[in-house]
């Protein structure tokens, strides 16, 4: 429940009481989802603006300030947006039916994220109902923030879009990636074929192709954090997911905890995190560039990328050990 301070009710009421200009708290609690102070606000009287008087007898300088000052709460596509984003549903369904304005296809879509975050289906559906709301926009939001139930129901009641030629498959899985909506992705790999490069066993141009512009759904995932997002699309039989796309792009985002088993596979090659500082040791002829390890340095082990010196020994420690491993696990595997 949002609070409303004997201060915040006195200031509201002192303005008020002189014909000050509320709009700007207005709109300050739709930012903060403070429905209460929302409610307040609509509970005033309203003051019509003075007249002017003839121009020959009035203060014009007095006369318009009290023009402009009066209180006169306007309920526009931006405090719907703002309200939107406080994740206050209760403050977006309150404002709503007090809409003076024609809801736009950008403000319904905001509405609708925030209805769908919070799985709120009597918002979604009306949201549906409304005149000349763009369809395929609204595929699109449901495809990023609706949970799997909601994602079935609704895509059984519209005829999904993909296919035309503005509208790419693959970009939407992209964005979904992007996103973190797991159920959504799922989702559209079980509704559309889709290839990789070990498994390219389509042509359709409705076809989901996982590793197209350098992986770019694992990339974005990772440059997002998603973590449940990159298990999926490391999971998916014969993905054909290169890890090291992009001079080993992944593993320099918050995901490369994760990752390390991933890229730690080969006896030549090394990764290696410490106090957030990242190391990438590769053999002595290879080419790397990555400006998150501009500086190099050469060992009898091969060179070693890095940014910050401190925990150069400690990587070239690790790799060490880590080279032994890998050859007693060798060994061991051709017995």
């Amino acid at each position: 429940m949002d609070q409303l301070s004997k201060d915040h009710l006195e200031s509201i009421m002192f303005i008020h009481s002189n014909r000050g200009n509320l709009n700007p708290i207005f709109e300050k609690a739709c930012k903060d989802g403070n429905l209460t102070i929302v409610k307040l606000l609509f509970s005033l009287p309203r003051y019509e603006p003075i007249p002017l008087e003839p121009i020959e007898m009035q203060n014009i300088k007095v006369n318009m300030q009290l023009q402009d000052e009066a209180f006169n709460i306007q309920i526009t596509n931006h405090a719907i947006e703002i309200a939107c984003e406080s994740g206050n549903l209760e403050l977006v369904k309150f404002l709503i039916p007090r809409f003076e304005i024609e809801l736009i296809n950008f403000t319904a879509c905001s509405i609708l994220q925030c209805a769908c975050i919070q799985k709120d289906m009597e918002l979604i559906e009306w949201l549906q109902s409304v005149k000349d709301l763009n369809q395929w926009r609204f595929q699109y939001i449901i495809l990023m923030y609706g949970n799997l139930d909601l994602i079935e129901l609704l895509f059984n009641q519209i005829e999904l879009s993909f296919g035309q030629s503005h509208i790419d498959p693959n970009n939407i899985f992209a964005d979904v990636c992007q996103t973190g909506n797991l159920d959504a992705a799922q989702f559209l790999l079980d509704k559309f074929s889709y290839k990789t490069r070990l498994l390219p066993r389509s042509n359709n141009s409705n076809c989901i192709d996982i590793n197209r512009e350098d992986d770019l759904p694992f990339r974005m995932a990772c440059k997002n954090n998603q973590l449940d997002i990159i298990q999926f699309l490391l999971s998916i039989e014969m993905n054909g997911i290169d890890i090291h796309t992009q001079n080993d792009e992944a593993f320099f985002e918050d995901v490369a905890d994760f990752l390390l088993p991933f890229l730690n596979n080969n006896p030549n090659e090394f990764y290696f995190i410490e106090n957030s500082h990242h190391y990438v040791l590769k053999p002595i002829n290879s080419k790397f560039e990555n400006e998150s390890v501009p500086n190099v340095i050469h060992t009898d082990c091969g060179k070693i990328y890095y940014e910050s010196e401190e925990h150069i020994l400690d990587c070239y420690e690790n790799y060490l050990i880590y080279r032994q491993a890998f050859a007693r696990k060798s060994a061991r595997s051709r017995e």
